[in-house]
């Protein structure tokens, strides 16, 4: 029972001085609140500005890549929108309560406008990014698929000598290489859909081929399948991020702790 006692009153405290920090970062926010207004929304003309130009600038990507590419770039333009919304909203609300003499009110509406700001910004950047991020895809695609076949061939080997496990696997890779091809040469393309496509197929073959390697073979391909995993993983982490920033109120913290767990793994595998 004492053991027990202690535990609770541990996490009762825990709980206080939680909100205490809470309370002090509020007394801040109301100290430096015109600041902060100010701040706030010289900050939402920019990312309007920002957002602007960066729609300008899109033009042709249909064309260029294909209206999967546009449609996927429209949706971060939209999440980019509702968040500086969200800041524009909060901005205002801010001003009114200070306005009217309610400073913790007041300080409540710049703290949920300084966080629609902070998830604003990154999905702007998005925005203005996206031309470059369909490049290097478009770019870095080619290689994905030569890896892609070499370890097809590597597995094919192995099933030849016995591991009959990998003729699945392979094939089913060797087919979405022969599908990525043909929309290659049929002309425009989404070059991110396809990298997602091949890395799921990859993805079903590089473990089991990796269990199947002698140890020789793992150290000679193991660095090139890191970097292209690596890749692949940090790519699914900033959708996830985004995701995440999209839907702040809906996403709980376990799920932004995995997320951190995941990004600290990846760290840590890049600097292996």
């Amino acid at each position: 029972w004492l053991e027990e006692i202690l535990q609770r009153t541990k996490r009762a405290i825990d709980t206080l001085q939680a909100r205490a920090d809470e309370f002090s970062q509020l007394r801040n926010v109301e100290h430096d609140a015109p600041q902060r207004i100010d701040e706030l929304n010289a900050a939402l003309m920019q990312l309007v500005g920002r957002l602007e130009q960066g729609q300008a600038n899109l033009g042709g990507i249909e064309q260029e890549y294909t209206t999967s590419a546009r449609e996927r770039v429209d949706g971060v333009v939209k999440r980019a929108t509702g968040r500086l919304e969200d800041l524009s909203a909060a901005l205002n609300n801010a001003r009114t309560a200070w306005g009217s003499g309610n400073q913790p009110s007041a300080a409540l509406a710049i703290v949920q406008a300084e966080t629609a700001q902070v998830d604003a910004e990154a999905l702007v950047t998005r925005v203005e990014t996206v031309k470059q991020r369909l490049a290097t895809a478009q770019q870095e695609l080619p290689q994905h698929i030569h890896q892609a076949e070499k370890d097809i061939d590597a597995a094919r080997a192995m099933v030849d000598a016995g591991r009959s496990a990998l003729q699945g696997p392979a094939d089913r890779l060797d087919r979405v290489n022969k599908k990525i091809y043909s929309q290659m040469d049929a002309g425009p393309h989404d070059p991110s859909a396809l990298t997602d496509e091949l890395a799921t197929a990859h993805d079903a073959l590089s473990d089991p081929l990796g269990q199947a390697q002698s140890e020789d073979e793992k150290r000679a391909g193991a660095q090139a399948r890191l970097d292209d995993l690596a890749n692949r993983a940090a790519a699914r982490i900033e959708s996830v991020e985004d995701y995440v920033r999209a839907n702040r109120n809906k996403v709980g913290s376990t799920t932004r702790t995995r997320l951190s767990e995941a990004q600290r793994f990846l760290n840590q595998a890049m600097d292996m």
